[in-house]
């Protein structure tokens, strides 16, 4: 079985739990429903174990294949006799993005884990475990947005909606998220302005760690940066109850610079939709 070693912080990590037909070790990597996960225990068959299934990890590449940064990444589980990363998508299973690049002479590429939901079998593997976006509010859903230049510029006065608001009766349970500055021809610069994630608007309360922009915003190539929730998201229910998440810039002043505007950023965000009628 191929293995893998998880290269991130515990609160950057998001798990499940379940338990596989078969024995495993820590650091073991299977295929749950379409779902690429990297075992956290040692555990023997049919006993319950914890899985990550978001968060980086230094896993097996296929041989002498060249991995750069942001390449989207497919997992092969007959790669390598027993599983490895691929740029093949045929056949095989998007688990994620390149972080680090890889030479063709490395056995090893690191991987932010994000996993393809749409893929994902209609099983429930745990009550409140990740299933398809088409399942039951409480399951884990991802969404991809993209900034253009003028939105970024913009964002102190003008938010940008990354998820809308869910209806009455439910909340947003903010996950974490990924975000990827697309460089353009000069840089973007800022001066303490850090992004955050938020309800509602720029008044809303914040679900996010502050983002830091200092080398990320201003940075002068492709960058990536992620977003961590905060650890007690302390709200009135009037200010989550059928809000958006919204990026915001809760800085001084926005962003400039970048004459040619053509800087973009994507953003990947997990999240859960929790119905409290």
């Amino acid at each position: 079985m191929a293995t893998a070693v998880i290269q991130d912080s515990i609160q950057n990590v998001r798990t499940l739990q379940f338990a596989h037909s078969a024995g495993v070790s820590d650091g073991d990597v299977i295929v749950k429903n379409n779902l690429v996960v990297v075992a956290i225990n040692t555990a023997l068959a049919n006993i319950s174990n914890a899985w990550v299934y978001f968060g980086k990890a230094l896993m097996p590449k296929e041989a002498s294949l060249v991995v750069a940064v942001g390449d989207i990444v497919y997992w092969d589980e007959n790669g390598l006799v027993s599983g490895c990363i691929t740029k093949t998508s045929t056949a095989n299973i998007m688990c994620g993005f390149c972080v680090q690049s890889a030479l063709s002479s490395d056995t090893t590429v690191l991987v932010q884990l994000f996993p393809d939901l749409t893929n994902v079998g209609t099983a429930e593997i745990a009550p409140g475990a990740v299933g398809p976006t088409e399942m039951a509010a409480g399951v884990l859903k991802v969404a991809k947005v993209t900034l253009t230049n003028g939105q970024i510029k913009a964002l102190r006065g003008t938010q940008k909606t990354l998820v809308a608001a869910p209806g009455a009766t439910k909340s947003i349970e903010f996950v974490g998220a990924a975000l990827f500055l697309n460089y353009g021809s000069e840089v973007l610069t800022e001066s303490a302005d850090n992004l955050s994630i938020r309800y509602t608007n720029g008044t809303g309360v914040k679900v996010s760690v502050d983002i830091e922009a200092t080398n990320f915003i201003d940075a002068a190539a492709d960058t990536f940066t992620n977003a961590i929730p905060v650890k007690d998201v302390i709200v009135a229910a009037a200010g989550a109850l059928d809000q958006p998440l919204v990026l915001d810039n809760d800085g001084d002043g926005e962003y400039a610079g970048n004459v040619s505007a053509d800087t973009t950023m994507t953003i990947w965000i997990a999240y859960r939709i929790l119905d409290w009628s």
